[in-house]
């Protein structure tokens, strides 16, 4: 491949960035090497860089490609339409009013790696109907502008893969009337995230919207891979923040996946609602060793929920194994405020939750659930669980294990103490007798094995 320099090309650039449209353009195949960092500062909508061609690859060389001004719609580099096998790399993006690199559709094989998207306001990535493309080893910054769009935006993809990325210091908003969040997926299929790690940013929804770190919308056979969620900090206006949303999507995969030291701000008075992983009619969805842990969320939501580990919603044939919610606290300046729930599986039949742990959640104005709430899900298994700890605001309302109504369900092998003071606190609704104080036996029926739950009062 021909090897092409650009640093007589940017000079000459150079003196008329401000003057007129600027708009680099590469419609020959080759090496193309940044010699120096270019900065725009366009009249109207433009792009820095136009790759027409394929079989490209763009080396930054470390320089800096930048917009300077306000004037919108200004993009980073554009691949146009079906424009296959390129490369970016090695450098920075920075302060671009539109997405930072989009990919206008039928793109194939395309790698973006080493570039840090900085000074970040709207979308880092626009991948459009594009297939087998890699994000490796990039990071994603932002500044205190609120961002309405996500950062990354898949769309009719597939095969798209996302590795070693890091997302810190964005301001995620949502505008009034629409929802946002840091990776949006919709119809995409085949989409792999591995150690993308979405620390250190602020949750800004408007009124009655909802920010969430990713949102999956019609999506199938995606896998999440050690995708953690740390230190991020609720700010906004609104109230309502989620984790993972899998709405009307099958067949996805969730490995060591955490939500860690999370929290709302304590002087925001809101009705504040976080569902960390939220399943929505979705259904043979799996997750394995997912985990909620140490979260603390601010709600005056009367009556109602505030936060919850794991919410799966007319969400039948999913799989939860050795998920964990931990140390996760509701606080609220009011009376029955916001209540706290590890697991709430609500009309979500055939569900199946192997050594899930509910322990030492607290909401201190409401209810609590520490363990599983089993609410009209029908032919559900729950097995080798332990609920432990979990506190309400009163002793009828902190549970370790509640099931709404028995409905052909298998709650076998789980083990429940120290969920306030009463053997109701332990398994609410569980079929059996109750356990006299200082001792611990199986719940059930006699001669009923396997089904055998293990309650320990004081």
């Amino acid at each position: 491949m021909k090897n092409h320099k650009l640093f007589l090309v940017l000079f000459i650039l150079a003196k008329s960035l401000a003057l007129k449209a600027v708009e680099l353009t590469i419609d020959q195949p080759g090496v193309y090497v940044l010699g120096n960092s270019l900065t725009i500062n366009p009249i109207a909508a433009d792009t820095a860089i136009v790759i027409t061609t394929s079989n490209v690859t763009l080396d930054l060389n470390t320089n800096v490609v930048s917009q300077i001004g306000a004037v919108a719609s200004v993009n980073g580099i554009s691949l146009s339409s079906s424009v296959s096998n390129v490369v970016i790399k090695n450098g920075i993006l920075r302060g671009f009013t539109g997405p930072h690199i989009v990919l206008n559709g039928l793109n194939n094989a395309i790698l973006i790696q080493d570039i840090k998207f900085e000074s970040l306001a709207t979308t880092a990535i626009n991948f459009q109907s594009s297939t087998n493309c890699q994000v490796i080893d990039c990071n994603f910054y932002g500044t205190d502008t609120a961002q309405n769009n996500p950062v990354l935006l898949l769309s009719t993809c597939s095969g798209v893969m996302v590795k070693n990325a890091l997302m810190n210091r964005l301001r995620i908003a949502s505008a009034v009337g629409a929802d946002n969040a840091f990776v949006t997926i919709a119809s995409s299929n085949n989409c792999y995230f591995e150690q993308v790690a979405i620390v250190g940013n602020n949750l800004a929804p408007a009124a009655t919207r909802t920010v969430s770190f990713y949102r999956l919308t019609s999506s199938f056979r995606n896998r999440f891979v050690g995708c953690n969620q740390i230190d991020n900090r609720f700010l906004g206006t609104g109230n309502i923040i989620r984790g993972f949303i899998i709405d009307a999507s099958s067949q996805n995969y969730f490995n060591q996946c955490i939500f860690r030291n999370n929290s709302a701000d304590i002087s925001n008075l809101n009705n504040t609602v976080w569902f960390f992983y939220l399943i929505n009619l979705a259904q043979n969805n799996l997750l394995i060793d997912c985990k909620v842990l140490n979260n603390t969320v601010f709600s005056n939501n009367a009556g109602n929920d505030g936060l919850i580990g794991f919410y799966a919603v007319t969400a039948p044939l999913n799989i939860y194994i050795g998920c964990l919610a931990i140390d996760n606290t509701c606080l609220s300046s009011v009376i029955n405020g916001g209540s706290t729930y590890g697991f709430f599986l609500d009309g979500s039949e055939r569900s199946t939750v192997i050594g899930f742990e509910g322990s030492r959640n607290t909401s201190l104005n409401f209810a609590v659930g520490g363990g599983v709430i089993l609410n009209s899900s029908s032919n559900s298994t729950v097995i080798d669980c332990q609920f432990s700890r979990n506190f309400g605001n009163a002793v009828g309302v902190s549970r370790g294990f509640f099931l709404g109504a028995l409905l052909n369900d298998l709650i076998s092998r789980n083990i429940a103490f120290n969920n306030d003071t009463g053997p109701l606190n332990q398994f609410e609704n569980v079929a059996g007798t109750s356990i006299g104080a200082g001792t611990t036996g199986n719940i059930n029926a006699a001669g009923a094995t396997p089904w055998s739950n293990l309650q320990v009062l004081p």
